[in-house]
Order: structure tokens, then sequence, then C-alpha cells
């Protein structure tokens, strides 16, 4: 259905296996399962199956790991697939389907207003961050999931974003902006957006990461999970 409506796919591994808390040989065995389905799927379609996105966004928690890792995906034929704007989406997704559990439309409401609020806000501090970065908006990547807010809220998000003056281009041309050829050397815990990973490498400390929004304390509330 993906393919079909002129979507690409790519490679997320089979077991949304945590590189941080295993070794390469795991994990790279856990990468080459999980293209079993999907890249027969594209090969048929007629598409480059070229794609991985890290689980978690956990790259490689020492210098050597994420070599191996780089190196390995380079000789299977794959592109990082970098995220930008990273938020905790799926923080309001667990709320969202909490408040559908409870059959609580005021709350399902409530939470769908505040993650379109909560997205453009991202987006803004993304855009600020980038333009302290390299002086210029670069060509985002957002990161969302298929999940039941976004089945419900899918176009208010995309309606805002194109408010917003945004368009929607193919991951393959988001990389071509030269933003994407930046060194990162980041080995840390966190799976964070590579803009900070980027100003990470170049140096930048405490003042540059300031102010980034949060997820809002009703909506962790609701989630039941702490960001």
């Amino acid at each position: 259905m993906w393919l079909d409506a002129g979507m690409d796919l790519g490679n997320h591994a089979w077991s949304h296996m945590d590189y941080h808390t295993h070794d390469f040989e795991a994990f790279s065995a856990d990468i080459l399962k999980g293209e079993k389905i999907t890249r027969p799927l594209v090969k048929a379609s007629g598409r480059k199956y070229q794609y991985f996105r890290h689980p978690f966004l956990h790259t490689g928690n020492s210098p050597e790991k994420q070599k191996a890792l780089q190196t390995f995906l380079k000789s299977n034929g794959y592109k990082e697939a970098p995220v930008t704007v990273d938020n905790s989406e799926w923080i309001y997704a667990q709320a969202y389907s909490n408040a559908i559990k409870s059959n609580d439309k005021q709350m399902m409401d409530s939470i769908g207003r505040s993650y379109v609020r909560y997205m453009e806000d991202k987006l803004a501090w993304y855009e600020q961050q980038s333009m302290k970065l390299f002086g210029r908006e670069i060509r985002q990547i957002l990161l969302i999931h298929a999940n039941l807010i976004n089945a419900d809220y899918l176009d208010d998000l995309l309606e805002m974003m194109q408010n917003r003056g945004y368009k929607f281009v193919s991951l393959d041309e988001v990389l071509r902006d030269k933003a994407y050829k930046s060194e990162s050397t980041f080995t840390g815990r966190g799976g964070i957006s590579w803009l900070d990973r980027w100003a990470l490498t170049q140096g930048y400390k405490g003042e540059f990461f300031k102010g980034e929004p949060t997820c809002p304390e009703f909506i962790q509330e609701v989630a039941g999970i702490r960001e």
C-alpha cells in the first residue's frame, strides 16, 4: 500500500534493536533480517532500496561501533536516513491512545490540539537552530510514526507546516542539501537530532541548546511516560 501510494520504504532493522545495548554482529544481523520483506517489494516496484534509519536514533555509543556500522551500511548499499526535527510525538501518541481507551473525547481533543501546537513549536525551534548553525534554513526531516494521533491529526499537522511555508519533497532531495555533509562524531547515549549532533561536533555547548520545547506536563501524565 505504501509503495502503491508513491512512498519509499527503507529498513529500520527487524526488531527495533538498540545498537547501544547490543554488539555490532547482532545488530548488523538484525538489519539484514529487516530487509527480507521490504527489499524485494521495493525492487519489484522499480525503486531503489537505499535508506536505513537507526532504531532509537542510536548510531553507536563508541567511535568504533559508529564506524563499523557506517562501513556496514555503505557496503550494503544503504544511506543513513537522519532526523533533524526530533520530538516526543510518541508520548503524545500514548496519551491519545489512553484517552481513546477511556472514551474521553474532550481529552482526545485537548491532546490533538496540543499536539499540533507542540509540533509547530518544535519546527520553530529547529528552524532557529538551523539559522544559528548554518546561517540559513536547511531542508528539514521530521520524525513521526504511523499511529492513532497522526491518523486523526495529520491533516492539521501538514496544514500547519504548509502555513509555515513548507513544501514536501523526497528524502533524496533533502539529502542534497549540503548541510547533510556535515560531520557528526556524537557517540552519546541519547537519540538526538542531527542538528544537535552537528552542533556538538562543532563544539557548541550549553547556551546553544537552551529553550527547546518540551512535552506538556498534562500530556506526560495522561501518557504515563516522563520525558
